[in-house]
């Protein structure tokens, strides 16, 4: 069962890919929206067995190779956190394909643009079932690559395509930190299967620990490598809504979740995770583009994630994981609801005033969620983790500051799109489509951040701690009195994404070009051309001599037959 809801979104994005032009685009839509609904009541039914009656298997669908005594298998694992994790995955996926079918509405390429979704979902899908990390390299590939697609999906905007194009450097950094990871699991551990190195496991390796770090930084957006996220935000807000809440954002701590007990560098988590809650929150504070914000909030609770993992309360990581993307996906989605009523605008300083939309409702709910106000879906397990990186000094006063500058840029944004007059202008009429896709996400992300309050209420005996309670209210304080902080000095590098994008643009972006041109002239110019066109004529030139001075009349047809094969590949 759970290997049809993995292969169903892949099976529905490439059907609609090939059939595209016969289906049309509401064709499309509807083929990947029904996939994907037979995909949530597929999981769904696993999520049912494995939690409810506490089922625990392994999947194998093939041997995919073997090297001596070690096999490594395609398969899918189903454990309580894995399939937790699907489950939101299908679940915030199949909402944002129905929210995508009117939100794109008369949108060119809305084949593509639909299968690539149900094909990013799949490939998550993959990441997270997956036995071994092989297996979870192919889904972690398959996302950076749709993720790409999707970012860039205006191509007539310049500044998508750039977007797109730093999303995919940045994240090709993380990609290498994983292929040398797995190189050195195998090394070291003899095998690629996560069970297996947990098995074998003497003392945790640092060093694949570090790899592994590598991929999560850029994939999950943490400090120094948060760039690419608020550019990406030039993509459809559906895009905003699948990427940066439930999947690409989270794989790389999930990964790291999975290996825990394999791989070492706590402390480095720890300091990732710490300096990420308040780095890239500050960058929340001074942003004034409403999906930015909810982009660097992303950056700043995936920070919490990593922090969890460093301080080994994995359970923790993996349940806000799960509660903040459905959170995060109802918040997105709500933005995109305002700015498509607002004609595109996206600055909340020209937002405001107004009728209360489904839209409007659904930022406040999904601000006072983020902010852990007591009885939302992300209370419990951000408290939690809270409560556990007291273990680190470094941790808790990290989080704690977490608390107040999430409650500030939360109640900044809710007092700005919703309560204060801003700009004067009549706001559309949000689709009906649009706002079902909204009320849905609403109400399973406040219904399931009850029912897991319910099922771990003997881990979840104590109550919010009163040094959090006070820096979540000063943080509200400060949002409604003091909503305009002066830039001084910290204001302007803050502003200017602490100068993040002069030295990538510089040591990064800079020395890509200059290895890209390096191969260009290497290998492209100087290889190419001279075993190519160039090439072949020489040699042909070469043998046309020796053949004129032989006078073999039978070697002419040969030297015939070989020159026009060499002219058309070289034409070719």
């Amino acid at each position: 069962m759970v290997v049809g809801g993995v292969m169903m979104p892949i099976i529905g994005g490439v059907i609609g890919l090939v059939m595209g032009r016969k289906i049309g685009g509401e064709g499309s839509s509807k083929l990947n929206i029904r996939s994907m609904r037979v995909s949530v009541v597929m999981i769904s039914m696993e999520l049912y067995e494995v939690v409810i009656n506490g089922v625990k298997k392994e999947v194998k669908i093939w041997e995919w190779m073997r090297e001596g005594v070690e096999r490594v298998e395609c398969g899918v694992i189903e454990e309580r956190e894995v399939v937790e994790m699907m489950w939101m995955v299908v679940v915030v996926g199949s909402i944002v394909e129905e929210y995508s079918r009117w939100y794109m509405k008369g949108e060119g390429e809305r084949v593509r643009f639909m299968s690539i979704v149900s094909i990013f979902i799949g490939s998550m899908l993959i990441l997270v079932g997956s036995e071994n990390m092989l297996q979870m390299y192919i889904g972690w590939e398959g996302i950076g690559i749709c993720s790409y697609i999707l970012i860039s999906y205006w191509s007539s905007r310049r500044e998508t395509g750039k977007a797109g194009m730093k999303a995919m450097v940045i994240n090709r950094i993380g990609d290498m930190g994983i292929m040398l990871g797995i190189g050195k699991g195998y090394v070291s551990y003899g095998s690629v299967s996560y069970g297996v190195m947990k098995s074998v496991v003497i003392e945790e390796d640092r060093i694949m620990g570090i790899m592994i770090i590598m991929g999560v930084m850029t994939k999950s957006s943490q400090m120094g490598m948060q760039t690419w996220l608020s550019d990406a935000m030039e993509g459809p807000t559906p895009v905003s809504a699948l990427i940066h809440a439930a999947t690409l954002v989270t794989a790389g701590v999930y990964v790291v979740v999975r290996m825990e007990g394999i791989i070492g560098g706590k402390e480095i988590m720890i300091g990732i995770g710490g300096g990420s809650i308040v780095y890239i929150g500050m960058l929340g504070v001074y942003a004034q583009d409403i999906k930015k914000i909810i982009a660097y909030s992303t950056g700043s609770q995936l920070g919490y994630m990593v922090l969890s993992v460093g301080v080994e309360s994995s359970n923790n990581s993996i349940s806000h994981v799960v509660n903040h993307g459905m959170v995060k996906g109802m918040l997105f989605m709500s933005a995109g609801g305002i700015i498509h009523s607002r004609k595109e605008e996206q600055d909340i300083r020209k937002m405001g005033g107004g009728v209360m939309s489904v839209s409007k409702m659904g930022v406040i709910i999904g601000s006072m969620g983020i902010m852990g106000i007591e009885y939302s879906s992300v209370y419990e397990s951000k408290e939690e983790i809270i409560r556990e990186s007291s273990m680190s000094r470094y941790g808790e006063i990290s989080s704690e500051l977490g608390v107040c500058i999430t409650s500030y840029y939360s109640i900044r944004m809710i007092k700005r799109v919703v309560v204060s007059e801003g700009k004067k202008r009549k706001e559309e009429e949000e689709e009906e489509g649009m706002k079902r896709s909204i009320m849905w996400m609403s109400i399973i992300g406040v219904v399931i951040g009850y029912m897991k309050r319910e099922w771990e209420r003997e881990e979840w005996e104590e109550e919010i701690g009163i040094k959090e309670k006070g820096m979540m209210i000063i943080g509200i304080v400060m949002g409604i009195w003091k909503e305009k902080i002066k830039e001084r000095r910290i204001g302007r590098w803050i502003g200017k994404k602490w100068y993040n994008e002069v030295w990538q643009n510089r040591w990064i972006g800079g020395k890509v070009e200059e290895i890209g041109r390096e191969i260009v002239e290497g290998i492209d110019r100087k290889i190419l051309e001279e075993c190519g066109r160039k090439g072949s004529r020489e040699v042909m030139s070469g043998v046309e001599r020796v053949v004129r001075r032989r006078g073999n009349v039978s070697k002419y047809g040969i030297g015939m037959v070989i020159g026009i094969i060499m002219w058309g590949w070289s034409c070719g």
